[in-house]
């Protein structure tokens, strides 16, 4: 999924802030949640926007137990399926735009290439073919 919200990347050095991979974040911090996930928007891979509206903390004591562990922490994102949805043109054209905003060098050209191409909304949010 890919944050829709957040309009201009320019001031985030690491774009992937802006994705999300699955329902989960690994991080308590509430800070970092209000940042880059309450209320905001995110598209998933078939143009149908969510909203971010609350996070439901670890229920299991070993979770909480071994919270230091990498990805055993996971909080749960509540997403909420919205009215909103995206068509591939729109949404091609969002990512171009954003992308847009960042410094321009080799790999965000290709990025943007690959967007232009891209015919369906996993391409666009697939891999980069940096070569």
């Amino acid at each position: 999924m890919l944050n829709v919200t957040d309009t201009d990347w320019s001031s985030e050095y690491d774009l992937t802030v802006y994705f999300l991979f699955d329902e989960f974040i690994y991080t308590d911090n509430n800070k970092k949640f209000n940042t880059y996930f309450k209320n905001k928007l995110f598209c998933d891979c078939t143009g149908v926007v969510y909203k971010i509206t609350d996070k439901t903390l670890p229920s299991q004591l070993w979770r909480r137990i071994f919270k230091f562990l990498p990805n055993i922490y996971k909080i749960t994102l509540t997403l909420e399926k919205t009215d909103k949805r995206f068509s591939i043109e729109e949404f091609s054209s969002f990512m171009i735009d954003r992308l847009n905003t960042q410094k321009n060098d080799d790999v965000i050209n290709s990025w943007i290439k690959s967007v232009e191409q891209a015919t369906n909304f996993e391409d666009i949010m697939g891999d980069i073919d940096t070569k």
